[in-house]
């Protein structure tokens, strides 16, 4: 689940949250390199957008 983005150190990263638990990462959240596709993460990503009633 990709919650959000950033520059740490001149690094644009990608802030992503893991499906496993809090202990796993940095208490469940990692960030990956963002604008290189690193795991497919630009090329493969996919979203829903609610349709109102």
């Amino acid at each position: 689940r990709v919650l959000g983005w950033g520059v740490e150190n001149d690094t644009p990263y990608w802030l992503c949250a893991n499906s496993w638990n809090t202990d796993w990462g940095d208490h469940g959240l990692f960030k990956i390199l963002r604008g290189s596709d690193h795991c497919g993460i630009e090329s493969e990503i996919t979203a829903g957008l609610p349709q109102p009633v």
